[in-house]
């Protein structure tokens, strides 16, 4: 009965704090926005790497450089496919 009572005391206070977890929890807002760009900046480091594939082919490169740049972007393909990935994720939960 006293838990009940302390229940009913805090009503307004655990009704707000419902309200708050429910608000955070539909409101996705911001992962959607997080996921487009994030799934924006993986379609432009394939294009640059398919570029810098094209350029290699097309004309003599340094090959040093050549590699030092594709390991940039796939390194940061793979960043931005890991936090779209957990992204993805926490927009599901």
């Amino acid at each position: 009965m006293k838990a009940f009572n302390n229940l009913i005391e805090n009503k307004e206070s655990i009704i707000k704090d419902c309200e708050e977890v429910i608000l955070g929890l539909i409101d996705t807002k911001a992962i959607d926005d997080e996921i487009i760009k994030l799934e924006e900046e993986c379609e432009v480091i394939v294009e640059l790497i398919k570029y810098l594939i094209y350029e290699n082919a097309r004309k003599p490169m340094n090959q040093d450089e050549y590699n030092k740049k594709y390991n940039f972007y796939t390194n940061r393909y793979e960043t931005a496919k890991d936090k779209l990935a957990k992204a993805k994720e926490k927009n599901r939960n």
